[in-house]
């Protein structure tokens, strides 16, 4: 009995196989009067009336249901098709970024002795013209404004976690990631010359130094006040320039150096390998050939199974997801907008075909750079 079933199935499938055909024909050619007059391939309204009339049309109530998520998947598949109609001749407006140019101005946040500025001298060894401010919001709208070419910023760190401040910037400022570099991170405690430990009142640092090297601050006395500041370089200028020996900043071995201070305690950070990330920013989508790793940014509709449709996409298309992360819409109460990482290059037909299949399922997809990866050490 088992085997005249599967017969059957497979008589029926042999008539489904020949009605896809013809459909997926007549969507194409459907892609094709789109891409002529430059339509949007995913039509809402369009869709939903299909799926209602089929489910409407089916006899059985049981099998409703099943008629409406089989006809979701050959909408998807269909969409599939158009997409790849229309990016035959799409061109992504990007151009190649110039780093070996020694009159670039490139801006990082913080003074001398800073992690950004180690970055800065990493990634840009030949760079004469480096400026540096105190914010990474001065630095973000120097480079957005056309004052500087690129900007370095932290990005995250392999302790603490994603510098949500970055990614905020340049979302709201527009900017694009342009590369990467890491930088290992080795915090110190950094006093004045005449400062012992059992001196130390405050201590002066960037936020992530304090949840790096969270604890060896558990260890210290109780009524030790922890101070945060823009960068930890700075901390550690203004401990130089306070001139009490009350007062101390966890920065580098570098920053002690720069401003003068003495190391009361080397590596207090808890992890060994502690590591930053840190991005170069443009106000220019920048790639070329040798680019193999893109951001980017999205939201979803409100519906059951919207992230799963975007994810799927990337499996489809053979594309390899590196990291994803959700991230709270400010302006939107208990919204949220993911970030991704990508391995790929804009100019590869299955990455075009992704991006435009995961702006096919309704969700807003923000590209954020097209760069080279960079090996942690």
């Amino acid at each position: 009995m088992l085997e005249q079933y599967r017969k059957e199935i497979d008589q029926i499938d042999e008539q489904l196989v020949d009605l896809f055909e013809k459909r997926m024909d007549t969507a194409k050619k459907v892609g094709e009067y789109k891409k002529e007059r430059g339509l949007e391939i995913f039509c809402p309204d369009r869709e939903k009336a299909v799926i209602k009339k089929r489910t409407e049309q089916t006899k059985n109530p049981a099998y409703r249901q099943y008629t409406a998520e089989f006809f979701e998947d050959i909408m998807r598949i269909s969409r599939s098709l158009q997409a790849k109609v229309l990016n035959g001749a799409q061109n992504f407006l990007y151009q190649p970024a110039d780093f070996l140019n020694a009159d670039l101005k490139v801006v990082y946040p913080g003074v001398v002795g800073s992690y950004s500025g180690e970055a800065l001298n990493k990634f840009f060894p030949a760079v004469k013209h480096k400026l540096n401010v105190n914010t990474f919001l001065e630095a973000a709208k120097l480079v957005a404004d056309g004052e500087a070419d690129f900007g370095v910023l932290p990005f995250e760190n392999n302790s603490s976690g994603a510098i949500a401040d970055t990614l905020d910037l340049i979302l709201s400022e527009h900017l694009f990631i342009a590369g990467e570099t890491y930088v290992d991170v080795r915090h110190c405690l950094l006093g004045t010359s005449d400062a012992e430990m059992e001196d130390i009142k405050e201590i002066y640092s960037h936020n992530q130094g304090f949840v790096q090297s969270g604890l060896f601050l558990s260890s210290l006395k109780a009524d030790i006040k922890c101070v945060p500041m823009e960068n930890t370089a700075l901390a550690a200028k203004y401990v130089a320039e306070c001139g009490n020996k009350k007062k101390a900043a966890i920065a580098s071995r570098l920053a002690a150096e720069s401003y003068g201070l003495k190391i009361l305690k080397e590596n207090i950070h808890e992890n060994s390998g502690n590591t930053t990330r840190f991005v170069v920013v443009s106000n220019k989508l920048t790639c070329d050939n040798n680019c193999d790793k893109i951001s980017a940014a999205f939201t979803t509709r409100h519906k059951s199974g919207a992230l799963c449709d975007v994810l799927a996409v990337f499996a489809r298309n053979g594309v390899n997801l590196m990291h994803i992360e959700s991230r709270p819409l400010k302006q939107k109460d208990f919204s949220y907008m993911f970030y991704i990482d990508f391995e790929g290059n804009l100019a590869d037909s299955n990455v075009a075909d992704a991006i435009t299949q995961i702006k096919e399922t309704g969700a807003e997809l923000i590209l954020l750079g097209n760069y080279r990866t960079e090996n942690v050490r």
